[in-house]
C-alpha cells in the first residue's frame, strides 16, 4: 500500500523525467523544460506530457489513442515504509518515495514487486538503474568495460547476503531481528 501524499516531496525537489516503456531513449518531457506537469490529490500523483514532434512521439499518440497502450508506471527509490503481519495476512506500507521517472507503458510492473526489489537493492548499496542498464547493455553485445565493474559490484555487493556458517571473509552474520523482515520480503516477492 502506498500512503496517499507519498513522493509528493520529491516532486519539488527532484527534475522528473518521462520516457516510453521506461527507456531513457524515448523521453517523452521533462519538469526543468516545462514538457512534463506533475500535479496531487488523495488519490496520487497526476502527470501530463506534452509529446515531443518526432517519430516515437507521434506513434506514441496515436497508440495511445487506440487504446493499445493504456498502461502508467513510475521508477521510484523507497525512503519510508513499513512490514508487518496481520490476521495471517503480510503487509507492506510505503509512507514515502523518492519519484525520478514515470510514464506510459505497454505492459506495467507489479507494482509491489518493482518497488520492493528496487528497494532492497538500494538498501544493499545496489544502484539499480545501473544495475538495470549495465545488463541491457550486455544482452545486446555493446557492454562498456563500466558495465562490467557495475554488474561485479553488484554480485559482491549481493554475496555478503548468502547464508554461511561458520561466517566465512565476506560473509555478513544475519542478525536475529532483521531475518523475518528479510524473509517476509522474499516471501512478497515470490522467491
Amino acid at each position: 500500500m502506498i500512503v496517499p501524499g507519498a513522493g509528493v516531496k520529491s516532486i519539488s525537489a527532484n527534475d522528473i523525467f518521462s520516457t516510453y516503456n521506461h527507456n531513457d531513449d524515448y523521453v517523452l518531457g521533462r519538469m526543468s523544460a516545462e514538457t512534463l506537469k506533475l500535479s496531487w490529490d488523495e488519490s496520487g500523483i497526476r502527470y501530463e506530457v506534452d509529446l515531443p514532434d518526432t517519430s516515437f512521439g507521434n506513434d506514441l499518440k496515436v497508440s495511445v489513442g487506440r487504446g493499445d497502450v493504456k498502461g502508467s508506471s513510475f521508477r521510484f527509490r523507497v525512503t519510508d515504509d513499513e512490514w508487518g503481519v496481520e490476521d495471517n495476512k503480510e503487509w507492506r506500507k510505503v509512507r514515502d518515495f523518492e519519484l525520478f521517472e514515470l510514464g506510459p507503458v505497454t505492459n506495467p510492473a507489479y507494482p509491489q514487486t518493482t518497488a520492493d526489489v528496487r528497494s532492497v537493492l538500494y538498501k544493499m548499496g545496489v544502484d539499480y538503474e545501473a544495475l538495470y542498464r549495465a545488463v541491457l547493455r550486455s544482452q545486446t553485445d555493446n557492454q562498456e568495460e563500466r558495465d562490467k565493474e557495475i554488474i561485479a559490484s553488484a554480485i559482491e555487493a549481493l554475496e555478503k547476503y548468502l547464508p554461511s556458517d561458520p561466517v566465512e571473509p565476506g560473509g555478513v552474520e544475519v542478525d536475529e531481528t532483521v531475518e523475518p523482515i528479510l524473509r517476509l520480503r522474499l516471501r512478497m516477492l515470490g522467491i
